[in-house]
């Protein structure tokens, strides 16, 4: 019997890993109407207690893989993996230009060597730093 229950929480624990992976929202609510949370020995869906305990063997194991967040109108319990895509979504053009002008103005006041980024992040930086100054490059300081 321990082995189909631990078999069970282990599909149940990879499709969670594979949803957040997809960058799917998690709510408990709806997993529960969910056919891969169906408790076939009590032939209904798993409890909220049961879902939480595959959200923590996850939280073992990768603890800043997934946070809480609001969920839509009345859900709750809902959670969403942090992943390269989220921040794809904050970092636009117009965030991504701020952030090369803060670090070439860090990198002329020598204030970039201060901060522990990793060498090939600095490269990225620098090129993205190249290409904002091919649009304006100013010779001698503006008094206009």
């Amino acid at each position: 019997m321990a082995t189909s229950q631990t078999t069970s929480q282990t599909k149940c624990v990879l499709e969670l890993l594979k949803r957040f992976n997809d960058g799917k929202i998690v709510c408990i609510e709806a997993l529960q109407s969910d056919m891969d949370w169906w408790n076939d020995t009590r032939q209904e869906p798993m409890s909220e207690k049961s879902i939480r305990r595959d959200l923590d063997v996850i939280k073992e194991y990768f603890p800043d893989s997934f946070e809480l967040i609001r969920g839509g109108k009345g859900e709750k319990g809902c959670y969403k993996a942090i992943t390269k895509g989220v921040f794809d979504n904050i970092l636009n053009q117009e965030t991504m230009a701020l952030i090369v002008q803060t670090v070439n103005i860090a990198q002329q006041n020598n204030m970039l060597d201060r901060l522990n980024i990793d060498e090939s992040d600095k490269k990225i930086l620098q090129k993205q730093i190249d290409k904002s100054k091919e649009c304006y490059e100013f010779i001698s300081k503006s008094y206009e």
